[in-house]
């Protein structure tokens, strides 16, 4: 490794020129009091904020659950909370279950989209052998008319 001489000579000399080196801008009693309240936010404090965010991270797909007004929002929170006491096992298995029930869904909703157009096939065939016949209808009465009857709805025939 090559060593850049214009760099080197500067460099030595600050580190020949340069004081004492001190590791904390507080010394004697400042430095302990300094370490007690550190050591009380790390032992303290931030166990607390840890178990807080691990509670949020837990909670927050009940909460999606809720704005989403999911229709399991209520064993949602059960599994997730219980999840918490079983090392994220049932969080897997809620996970599962709610793919399934996804896949289930749409295989369901597939299936009555088809049954829905079966009923929607059948009545337009339905209705538009109503229009014929009444169609059909129109042309014979205008026929009858046009052969010199007359239609009058008092000499029609009384329904069946």
């Amino acid at each position: 490794m090559k060593i850049n001489k214009s760099l080197f000579v500067p460099a030595l000399a600050f580190a020949l020129c340069s004081g004492t080196a001190q590791a904390s801008m507080f010394e004697g009693e400042a430095l302990d009091k300094v370490a007690d309240v550190m050591s009380r936010v790390v032992l303290v404090l931030l166990p607390m904020v840890f178990i807080y965010m691990f509670w949020m991270v837990h909670i927050m797909p009940e909460k999606i659950a809720h704005q989403r007004h999911h229709p399991q929002k209520d064993a949602i929170q059960t599994l997730y909370i219980l999840s918490l006491f079983s090392g994220g096992y049932l969080k897997a298995q809620a996970q599962y279950a709610d793919a399934v029930q996804r896949e289930a869904a749409l295989a369901y909703g597939a299936a009555a989209l088809g049954a829905l157009k079966q009923v929607e096939a059948s009545l337009s065939a339905d209705i538009a052998y109503q229009l014929i016949r009444a169609e059909q209808a129109r042309q014979r009465v205008a026929l009858l008319l046009a052969l010199g009857g007359s239609w009058n709805a008092s000499s029609a025939p009384a329904a069946r």
